[in-house]
């Protein structure tokens, strides 16, 4: 993959390494250095967690109308204690609207590469994601086959993702570190070149020529 070093614009050239460490066809034959105005770059989204990401986003639509159906039949036809009443609802509702942030989280975070969104994604997926589906496995008030069976599909699904997604987040944060240390190498160069630095805004500077202006 190429990328514009001026800015965030890219292009799918090819080139480079893959998430799992094969060689990606080059659209570029003899290996050619990139276009002017790019560098090469390696592109570390998993196509595993987007894959997985996916399937879970389809999945979890179903499975919200298929359950609000089943819970509101065994709410109306089965006799369940006040508490199961209030807590079978309540932690549906709490699942529905996580799903919904934590699928965002992880779709966008994985696919720009951003560590913060994909950190939400890893901590959301762990509470309240894993407790919910815990409950509706196997400690509902009334428990039918289907929510057995429906809820762990879902539950295997958040496991393979935090697994998968803490891979990436490892990925993402040895690169931007490396990122960092290199912008301080070249800064370094520039400054002993007397052509001044970056700010805290990740402008360059130029202090030597300042310094003469005053």
């Amino acid at each position: 993959m190429y990328r514009r070093v001026s800015g965030q614009e890219e292009n799918d050239g090819g080139g480079g390494k893959d998430v799992d460490g094969d060689e990606k066809p080059s659209s570029r034959r003899g290996g050619a250095a990139p276009p002017r105005g790019f560098r090469q770059t390696e592109m570390l989204s998993s196509w595993r967690l987007q894959a997985l990401l996916m399937f879970n986003a389809y999945y979890s639509g179903i499975y919200f109308v298929m359950e609000a159906i089943v819970m509101s039949y065994k709410l109306r036809t089965y006799v369940v204690d006040t508490f199961q009443v209030v807590l079978m609802p309540l932690t549906f509702v709490i699942w529905s609207f996580a799903e919904l942030f934590r699928l965002n989280f992880g779709y966008t975070g994985n696919l720009r590469e951003r560590v913060p969104q994909l950190c939400a994604f890893f901590l959301v997926t762990i509470f309240p994601q894993l407790p919910c589906q815990f409950f509706l496995v196997n400690y509902q008030g009334v428990q039918l086959p289907w929510d057995t069976a429906t809820s762990a599909i879902h539950l295997f699904f958040c496991i393979s993702e935090l697994v998968f997604s803490y891979l990436a987040i490892r990925r993402f944060s040895a690169k931007q570190g490396a990122n960092f240390f290199r912008l301080l190498q070249e800064d370094e160069q520039i400054v002993a070149r007397g052509g001044g630095g970056r700010n805290h805004h990740g402008l360059k500077t130029f202090g030597a020529a300042s310094d003469k202006e005053d």
